[in-house]
């Protein structure tokens, strides 16, 4: 079975599907962001003294690894996905989690009143400002689209394990 790859607009959500549906795959999880910090340790000192177009390359250097793993989910934000599209292996199954615009805009209220601190927020912001946009290249660059309720966990993994298999 190939990596499944779930992209989408929230990166929190991104982790918690990710996690459980890697369990009930009995795969390994990742996340792709946290492994680019790892792996380049300060982006913001990179970019400063190497440069941007630097710091982009480590970056997709890092995504092009990710393709060699093996039986892994891997959750990767809106950022990541369309800054290194072209790094990203098309033998994995790549998964947009969407929601409606409403439904996002109110998922980002309840993030923001929960007191959660993030860097995410300000992508947030910016995803709120161009969601159609967004929205757009994630349905027409995904191998499966699913819309969800992060609310309703247990269907949704089960929903997303279907469909995977189904496309195996």
């Amino acid at each position: 079975m190939n990596n499944v790859l779930l992209v989408g607009l929230i990166e929190e959500d991104l982790k918690k599907i990710g996690l459980l549906l890697a369990q009930r795959l009995e795969f390994f999880y990742l996340n792709s962001e946290e492994m680019i910090s790892y792996s380049l340790f300060d982006k913001a000192k990179m970019e400063k003294v190497c440069g941007i177009n630097y710091m982009k390359e480590e970056e997709r250097k890092v995504v092009f690894v990710l393709n060699t793993f093996e039986r892994t989910v891997l959750s990767m934000s809106y950022e990541t996905f369309s800054n290194n599209f072209d790094a990203i292996s098309s033998s994995n199954t790549i998964i947009y989690l969407r929601q409606m615009e409403g439904q996002f805009n109110k998922r980002v209220e309840e993030l923001l009143n929960s007191g959660i601190e993030t860097e995410n927020l300000h992508n947030y912001e910016i995803s709120r400002l161009v969601f159609n946009q967004r929205d757009n290249f994630l349905k027409k660059n995904c191998n499966l689209i699913v819309k969800y309720d992060i609310s309703k966990l247990d269907s949704l993994i089960e929903n997303l394990e279907d469909q995977i298999l189904e496309k195996e």
